[in-house]
């Protein structure tokens, strides 16, 4: 861990912790005489009705009042036993369930890790955990994870800046007052290995403890040398503080050090599609000992304190400081320099070390209350945000060592005859401070009607330094400093008709603001730029079905990004004429069709442009990363007391990576077989891309691609009393 910052740090943490305080003693004497004439006040929940259900009915964020029924937006729940019964171990493959939903591939100034593009629009930054803003660079497990929540649309107003596409949020576990242990074995092809605890104890009527363990060493499904490892541990403890208040405490440690996956060379067809030649899609261009390595750790500590001032008001309390250190050097293959038919050089390579530490402090107050006949599910919140990034140059001296290798058949065992080293004497320091004010009020006028309003005001500062000549920068003389400070007002506005109990039909609209700095990187063309803006419009309809144990979605949605970035007119320099469109329909079944069957499906066609562009190249191109069309269905059905089984496809439509480049459509097939061999052991075997698709999972324009994994078999033991 590097603790450059932590004196800083430290700063923050208290300033959070004053402002968490402070927010908590106004809420006191505010609410404390709140009237419990009103309807109650359901009390957030994560936990479905059936611990064993796919469906869940309410989002867990105290901002998020009403229930996915009568919410006006696009939301999708993956439980715990989705991914359980999927054999999901990462949150890429978990996403996968998710219609709209691409990875990009990173290289150079972009990090590796969970690069997320949703509905066409970058969402690589709107990654939260437990609401909090999550950019650690590494890709996750879900290992400590309750369930996943995703909302589709932008949601700056509910998380700040960027979300114009949307924003994945991840659901810690914690302490629970019950006692529950549980475990996975489970191995498969390639080298696959895996394990899992979970242990709950209750340890008296006040106090309980969970300690969830996660321990890899994995090969990847058809391909050649990479290599996962990790490590991980995540202790949490609940405390009741009397009747109305409770204390949750905990954290998270994990290691990965792996032989890290940059795909092949990006073979093109003359009609511009991406493919992947016979013989290619297992090959690693890299290294296998010596140079090619990423090593990852990640520790994060929460406090949370929720507290019921009466049956309808209620306060959370977050406060959370995360670090998180990245350092990897890759080989980035491409197409020799001399015979590009038949060898490819690995002398491109790719290099990052840096330090990433946040604290933040998230204060809420949730209440219901009448006006006349009008019930209102009111909800007024503040959050406070450090951020530093610590980036360090790092140095590869290559001694004499084979730089091409055949295309068709690398040897990654060849020696590499060099050094690395970091110098963190050159630096490029980023620190950024975010204060955000909102509110959200909910108005039910009678049984048929409900009005939705809220509010964010939000200003982000940040402060960029480097102390040396880097590629990819203009106009700046090193050492130089930059800043930026933006203040946003986002809102969104929403009306549900609900024509009978069980079902809701709404139009919502909803704002977004990305500011030049949102990656904590500037540069002297981008420095001084407004956010870029964003409206969406949705019109949907979601309907409870099979009493209540199904839930059916639809939805018709637009997303305008307006004064997007692009080139001026002389194509030097970066101004806000841009304007970028994704229209889009969707739909989504989740839950019980009967007591024996389970689905997870979604799907959505989307249709994208850049409607206004200064390059004439780039205007009435499709957004990058953004496919035509996506499906994903799982089902799983229980045979019998003691077997299951389930099965699913999920499907990828083209999409472009540039002007006249396009990634190929795609479908994984899977399958499940489970046996309950009595109440406390059950076995569980898992297939994915049973056919064996080779796949493009994302590209880079004139660089690589990312083959997607080969047919993976895994046989697991669960254990559980």
């Amino acid at each position: 861990m590097n603790y450059r910052h932590l004196p800083i740090t430290i700063g923050a943490v208290q300033r959070c912790a004053l402002a968490s305080a402070v927010g908590f003693a106004m809420s006191s004497t505010a609410f404390a005489q709140t009237s419990g004439e009103g309807a109650v006040l359901e009390k957030t929940r994560i936990e479905s009705t059936d611990e064993r259900s796919y469906k869940v009915d309410s989002m867990s964020s105290p901002k998020r009042t009403q229930p996915i029924l009568d919410t006006a937006a696009t939301q999708y729940v993956l439980t715990e036993q989705v991914m359980d019964d999927q054999g999901v171990d990462s949150l890429q493959q978990a996403l996968r369930n998710v219609p709209g939903i691409t990875i990009a591939a990173g290289e150079g100034g972009t990090n590796p890790g969970d690069n997320l593009s949703i509905r066409g629009f970058d969402s690589s930054e709107n990654i939260y955990a437990d609401g909090v803003r999550d950019t650690a660079v590494y890709e996750r497990d879900v290992y400590n994870l309750e369930q996943l929540e995703v909302t589709l649309g932008p949601s700056s107003t509910y998380n700040g800046r960027g979300s114009t596409g949307g924003s994945v949020n991840l659901i810690t576990k914690t302490a629970k007052f019950d006692t529950a242990y549980r475990g996975t074995v489970k191995a498969g092809n390639d080298d696959q290995l895996r394990a899992t605890i979970d242990l709950n104890q209750q340890l008296s009527d006040t106090v309980a403890g969970r300690l969830n363990l996660l321990v890899e060493d994995s090969g990847t499904p058809g391909r050649d040398v990479v290599e996962n490892t990790s490590v991980g541990i995540a202790p949490s403890l609940a405390m009741q503080l009397g009747e109305a208040t409770r204390l949750d405490l905990y954290g998270e440690y994990l290691d990965q050090d792996n032989i890290p996956d940059f795909g092949i060379p990006m073979f093109t067809r003359d009609n511009g599609e991406v493919y992947i030649p016979d013989g290619t899609a297992d090959n690693f261009y890299g290294f296998a000992e010596g140079r090619d390595t990423e090593e990852v750790d990640v520790m994060t500590f929460s406090g949370k304190i929720s507290h019921d001032f009466s049956d309808n008001t209620r306060l959370t309390s977050l406060l959370k400081y995360t670090d998180n250190d990245l350092f990897y050097v890759r080989t980035s293959p491409r197409f020799s320099r001399t015979d590009p038919d038949n060898f490819a050089r690995r002398d491109d390579i790719k290099s990052k070390s840096q330090s990433r530490d946040i604290v933040t402090s998230l204060t809420d107050i949730t209440t219901q209350f009448n006006t006349g006949s009008v019930q209102h599910d009111f909800n007024v919140g503040v959050e406070l945000t450090q951020e530093n990034l610590d980036q360090y140059v790092v140095n590869v001296e290559s001694g004499d060592y084979p730089v091409d290798t055949p295309l068709y058949s690398p040897n990654p065992n060849d020696t590499w005859v060099g050094s690395i080293s970091e110098d963190k004497s050159q630096i490029r320091a980023s620190e950024s401070e975010t204060y955000a004010i909102y509110a959200f009020d909910t108005l039910t006028l009678n049984q048929h009607w409900e009005l939705t309003g809220g509010v964010r005001l939000e200003q982000f500062d940040l402060t960029y330094n480097q102390n040396y000549t880097s590629s990819g920068r203009s106009g700046e003389t090193p050492p130089f400093s930059l800043d930026s400070s933006d203040t946003m007002l986002s809102w969104n506005a929403s009306a549900v008709y609900k024509p009978a109990e069980n079902g809701s039909i709404y139009f919502g609209v909803g704002s977004a603001f990305t500011p030049a700095g949102n990656g904590l990187t500037l540069s002297a063309d981008t420095a001084d730029l407004d956010p870029e803006e964003a409206l969406s419009y949705e019109l949907g309809t979601k309907w409870d079905l099979f009493s209540g144990n199904l839930l059916a979605s639809a939805a018709v949605f637009r997303t305008v990004r307006t004064n997007a970035q692009t080139t001026d007119a002389d194509g030097e320099g970066i101004v806000l004429d841009g304007e970028q469109q994704v229209d889009g329909i969707e739909f989504g079944l989740t839950g019980n069709i009967t007591d024996a069957l389970q689905i997870q499906a979604s799907a959505a066609i989307m249709d994208s442009e850049v409607t206004e562009s200064n390059d004439p190249e780039e205007q009435g191109n499709e957004l990058v990363l953004t496919p035509d069309n996506t499906l994903s269905i799982w089902a799983n059905y229980t045979v019998t007391d003691s077997l299951k089984i389930g099965g699913g496809v999920q499907h990828m439509g083209e999409y472009s990576v540039r002007d006249g480049v396009t990634v190929p459509s795609y479908q994984v097939l899977q399958l499940m077989v489970s046996y309950q061999l009595n109440d406390a052991i059950s076995f569980q075997l898992n297939g994915d891309n049973l056919a064996d698709e080779r796949y493009i999972s994302s590209s880079r324009p004139g660089g690589h691609a990312y083959v997607g994994d080969g047919r993976s078999v895994t046989l697991g033991a669960n254990f559980s009393f």
